[in-house]
């Protein structure tokens, strides 16, 4: 029997069954396209959505053209092959825009069947294979005519390795928002010791997150409960314990903080403004690692700004309500003279300093203007040309005043400013930068 007659007889044999249940029919495309070409012909879906490599690209065409499917009635994607969060990524996006899904698994490579076998034992998609009932030991193939159109039972039993490992993929890229939900579907769907494993690393992921988004005191309570039932469990969950030790004692020192309020006490304790600038600076390196750079620079503008205001509530300036009242008129000539200099070199005219005003509420040109006026020592290596010129890079963001995208490299001019700021910081607090900020870098999952 050869394949075109084997094919009309598997048709004829599940069509009936199959014809019309599904109205999306999402397939991993390996080399092999014949048992695809079967399944679409036997369903009949509105629409297909390949998942394939660029080494089965070929496979691909010769399966549209055999099943007739016009433009319209098809979404392609193509990815390394290798991963199989890719896979799951995909599908859950199409399993967002259509209902009726299904997923045949016959066709890809491992880790794309992989991947598809999870997305649609979380989905509740059903899961189509090719399988056969005769088997010729000689050709190692299967006997003609033989071949059968399977619904799988969901297997997500037998796949909680896959869902904890695009939990942690999810975790060590910083995604935490996602990998809460992995772990907690693995956990809802398991029980004792594996469902308080996930349990607990669904709580590790929202600790990350809460404090990503600087919301310190929901992070170190759940922290805390994390810690305490890693000991009470023995689990192990990937993570240096010690270092989560850590982390509760920074958030500890944090958890009273709110982001709404740091006047005045907060910007006066240069304990906890080391905390908040360190936080700061290692959210934006993360931001900054998943190509997010206007959130990255968005954050370094908030540590330059938060170390001025914190010396400059030392000298009892409160940067929101200045009371130039308090200021010595030496201070205030200075800082008229300084910022005259900068506007007559940025603009090429001249700026005459008394025309100069301190305003009642300053922003982050005007701290670091201030600060020079009073020779403070977290300014003394600071150039403010080079440093004010940087800064525009988070005037022009996108997201802040819709002018442009912040790049890679914009990013990397506003680190090396704010770095320096930083380093000033720890000069003047006794601290090894490094060293701190090392602390502050989240935990991976090994």
């Amino acid at each position: 029997m050869d394949e075109i007659e084997a094919r009309e007889r598997f048709v004829e044999r599940f069509r009936r069954e199959f014809l019309g249940r599904y109205r999306f029919l999402i397939l991993p495309v390996g080399t092999t396209p014949e048992p695809l070409i079967r399944t679409i012909l036997c369903v009949e879906p509105e629409k297909v959505g390949f998942i394939y490599t660029r080494e089965t690209a070929d496979a691909l065409d010769r399966i549209v053209e055999e099943t007739g499917l016009r433009a319209s009635q098809m979404e392609k994607v193509e990815v390394s092959g290798s991963e199989p969060g890719e896979v799951y990524e995909k599908i859950s996006g199409w399993v967002e825009r259509y209902d009726g899904v299904a997923v045949d698994i016959t066709g890809g490579k491992k880790a794309m069947v992989g991947g598809a076998t999870v997305a649609a034992s979380f989905y509740g998609l059903d899961i189509l294979y090719n399988d056969y009932e005769k088997y010729d030991p000689d050709t190692r193939k299967p006997i003609p005519g033989t071949e059968v159109l399977r619904i799988l039972e969901n297997p997500f039993e037998a796949t909680q390795v896959m869902i904890h490992r695009l939990g942690v993929e999810a975790f060590n890229r910083g995604d935490y928002t996602e990998a809460r939900r992995l772990f907690d579907e693995g956990g809802r769907k398991t029980r004792g010791f594996p469902r308080k494993r996930f349990e607990v690393l669904r709580e590790m992921a929202g600790v990350f997150l809460s404090w990503e988004t600087f919301n310190f005191g929901p992070a170190y309570g759940t922290l805390k409960r994390v810690v305490n039932e890693i000991e009470e469990w023995g689990l192990d969950l990937g993570v240096d314990t010690r270092d989560l030790g850590e982390k509760l004692r920074i958030l500890e020192r944090l958890s009273g903080v709110k982001p709404d309020n740091y006047y005045p006490d907060v910007l006066q304790d240069p304990d906890a403004v080391k905390h908040l600038l360190l936080t700061c600076f290692t959210s934006a390196e993360r931001k900054s690692r998943a190509g997010r750079y206007e959130d990255g620079v968005l954050r370094l503008y908030r540590v330059c700004e938060m170390a001025a205001q914190h010396r400059l509530a030392l000298r009892g300036v409160n940067t929101e309500k200045v009371h130039q009242s308090g200021l010595d008129q030496v201070i205030i000539r200075r800082y008229r003279e300084i910022k005259a200099d900068i506007l007559s070199k940025k603009h090429r005219r001249h700026y005459n300093p008394e025309d100069i005003r301190l305003p009642d509420r300053i922003g982050l040109m005007d701290d670091y203007i201030l600060l020079k006026a009073f020779d403070d020592d977290l300014v003394k290596d600071v150039e403010l040309r080079p440093l004010f010129d940087t800064i525009e890079v988070r005037n022009l963001a996108y997201i802040e005043h819709g002018m442009r995208v912040v790049s890679e490299k914009d990013y990397g001019r506003m680190r090396r400013e704010t770095e320096r700021i930083l380093q000033g910081f720890s000069g003047i607090n006794g601290l090894e930068l490094e060293k701190e900020l090392e602390r502050y870098r989240f935990p991976v999952i090994e």
